[in-house]
């Protein structure tokens, strides 16, 4: 029943409705059903406290104690729903109230709580998380709670998506009036069963659809309002969210309690996130938590955090762990995220005792004057990483740590990272450790990369060279220019020029600029010679020399090597060179002393890409002859070696002789030496 009370005099009654006052009353026979809602402060001082409450429809009075002393009232018989208290307190007070009628007082089970904070200063701290509890096309709830020392809230918004606009607008901002019948208080708290009226709760209505709205709550009492506040991102909607979330990361991997904690950027437009995982190798997604009701809500916070128990994981399984936004509207399902959003909301997670060990594909991504960018692969066990670099133009002896906890954020395992603030023409090792629960690697085995800032196109490679081929491939080489990442590779053939590889990114040694090998496929021995060239490029572009390379694809032995001749000659060494053989690979350098009066050969240079050779420890006064055999996948051509021979002697030694070639016409001779020439 609604009761109203009017008042009236010898002159009359006053008007219906005007002036009168009402109140709701429930018959019942038993004792008060249900919380007393919003229990909340009106005035707060250093002792004295105004206190605000909705009235209980089947109270008829109220009991107030202090949650430390609940068998004594610290004040009862309360027959309105306001009164002030006096507390000696200076420290924080829990107080509850419950509701009383003539069968008695209710349970404390269902009693209101309100923590209260004596003072007489504005509120020394912001209000805390700060959530988005609802969203509809045309307004937003928002959550939070609230600091104990403080009584209402200036609310503050404006239109996020409307960049020039710089001013909020004030959504409430409530004064302490003097008489508190008339009390108009922002501190409205949710009606759930938590029975706590710490926790606010505010809906911003007449708002735009499709809009994100920025919004800042300031917590304020009788004396000011606080300096610090929270802002959150709310996005009036009518659906469920379409967007994933952002930079999905894994922040922990522990063994010992078999927990996963991941962390990402929540939408604007969510209220809660629902996390699923799925075993690899199923296509069944199991809810994390114990029922289709857990959620993780959204806060003011840059970025969400959720913490996943033991219970949901096994160890040494490779787990898809699926962030999915959702609001009051519903949630996509976890097999659309997956499918749609894995870029952005799929991390990948396997709880194991093993040590952290190497990443894998360490590539070079970018490279200017005074940075460079890389990237890498990285398994399950690794949630995090060290990036260390080391100076090799200044000789640097140890390792400076550039990032000590860079995340990987989504189910990929290929993680990028940018190093700034090198130096303009420097080279630099950069080293790259993986790290988990159990530790660091130790970087023994890291992969280090070797890079060179520029500012300008980088210099042609120093060696092409093939490592394999077949009569339909062959598997190129060469020695990388230190200022460049990536390569352009073409191939001439019967006129035709064609682009085999535009922007080849290679996988670099320890510790030095040679780079791997690039298997070319789908060639033909048929089309006679073949004109390889590499031409290296880094941001600014490619250069424009390159080097070539002939190759004559063959399914057999190579022919014997031509034009073998010496370039130079000292009493105990030699330097060879000799004519390309397009159809090998490599080649091997033998010689025999002839003075023996028979040929012995020894193997002095084994696999050689060069067509050129040094053969050292020879011995002065004796004849040797040399032969080179050429080499490819099929082999080698026995006895097809090209021989030289050559007489040393202590006589004819540089700088008096500068040139003998073996084809030659002539020897030139410097000095007043007599030499005698033997034999032919």
């Amino acid at each position: 029943y609604f009761v109203r009370v009017t008042a009236g005099n010898n002159y009359g009654t006053q008007l219906d409705y005007i002036g009168s006052e009402i109140i709701n009353i429930t018959t019942i026979s038993t004792l008060p059903i249900g919380r007393i809602d919003n229990f909340r402060i009106e005035k707060i001082s250093n002792s004295i406290i105004y206190l605000l409450w909705d009235d209980h429809p089947h109270a008829i009075s109220y009991s107030i104690y202090k949650s430390t002393s609940i068998s004594t009232p610290l004040v009862s018989d309360i027959d309105t729903p306001y009164t002030l208290i006096t507390l000696s307190d200076t420290a924080q007070v829990n107080l509850i109230i419950i509701a009383v009628n003539r069968y008695g007082s209710q349970s404390l089970s269902l009693s209101s709580s309100l923590t209260i904070l004596p003072t007489i200063n504005s509120p020394s701290s912001p209000i805390s998380q700060l959530k988005i509890a609802k969203i509809s096309s045309n307004s937003i709830t928002i959550v939070f709670k609230r600091p104990f020392d403080s009584t209402c809230a200036r609310i503050m918004f404006r239109d996020y998506s409307i960049i020039k606009q710089n001013n909020r607008v004030i959504a409430s901002s409530a004064a302490i009036p003097v008489d508190f019948k008339s009390f108009d208080s922002n501190w409205i708290p949710p009606k759930t069963e938590l029975g706590t009226s710490d926790y606010v709760s505010f809906t911003l209505e007449n708002l735009i659809l499709n809009r994100i709205y920025e919004i800042e709550v300031f917590p304020q009492n009788n004396y000011g309002i606080s300096g610090e506040s929270m802002i959150i991102l709310g996005k009036t909607t009518n659906q469920s969210p379409l967007n994933p979330v952002n930079k999905l990361t894994i922040t922990s991997l522990d063994y010992i309690s078999r927990t996963v904690k991941l962390e990402w950027i929540g939408i604007p437009e969510a209220t809660y996130y629902k996390i699923y995982s799925r075993l690899s190798g199923s296509t069944t997604y199991n809810l994390v938590g114990s029922s289709d009701s857990t959620h993780i809500t959204s806060n003011s916070s840059l970025y969400t955090s959720y913490t996943i128990s033991s219970s949901d994981l096994v160890l040494n399984n490779l787990y898809y762990l699926i962030v999915i936004p959702a609001n009051n509207f519903g949630f996509l399902s976890a097999n659309d995220v997956e499918n749609s959003f894995s870029l952005y909301s799929v991390v990948r997670a396997s709880i194991s005792a093993k040590s952290a060990i190497s990443v894998t594909n360490l590539l070079i991504n970018l490279i200017t004057e005074n940075s460079c960018e890389i990237s890498f692969d990285a398994p399950e066990t690794i949630y995090y990483f060290v990036i260390e670099k080391k100076s090799v133009t200044d000789m640097e002896t140890s390792w400076t740590v550039i990032e000590s906890n860079l995340y990987r954020y989504t189910q990929y395992p290929t993680v990028t990272y940018k190093i700034n603030n090198l130096n303009l023409n420097s080279q630099y090792y950069i080293r790259v450790r993986g790290a988990n629960n159990v530790g660091v690697e130790t970087g023994i085995s890291s992969q280090i990369i070797s890079i060179q800032t520029s500012s300008d196109i980088p210099s042609p490679i120093t060696s092409l060279y093939i490592t394999s081929m077949s009569s339909t491939s062959i598997t190129l080489a060469w020695n990388a220019t230190p200022e460049a990442f990536k390569y352009k590779i073409t191939l001439l053939v019967n006129g035709n020029t064609q682009i085999i590889n535009s922007d080849y990114r290679f996988i670099e040694s320890v510790l030095n600029w040679q780079i791997s090998s690039l298997v070319i496929n789908g060639l033909s021995s048929s089309n006679g010679i073949h004109n390889f060239t590499v031409y290296a490029g880094n941001t600014f572009g490619f250069e424009s020399i390159g080097r070539s390379l002939l190759v004559k694809l063959s399914n057999s032995a190579p022919p014997a090597v031509s034009y073998l001749s010496f370039s130079s000659i000292e009493p105990t060494q030699v330097v060879l060179e000799w004519a390309q053989v397009l159809e090998a690979l490599n080649y091997d350098v033998h010689y025999a002393n002839y003075t023996t009066g028979s040929l012995v050969y020894t193997l002095a240079v084994s696999a050689t890409t060069n067509t050129t050779a040094t053969v050292s420890g020879l011995s002065p006064e004796s004849e040797y002859v040399f032969r080179i055999k050429s080499r490819n996948s099929n082999g080698i051509l026995q006895n097809s070696g090209s021989d030289v021979s050559f007489v040393s002697d202590v006589i004819i030694t540089p700088p008096f002789v500068n040139n003998i070639k073996l084809h030659g016409a002539s020897i030139e001779l410097q000095g007043s030496s007599s030499i005698e020439l033997g034999g032919e």
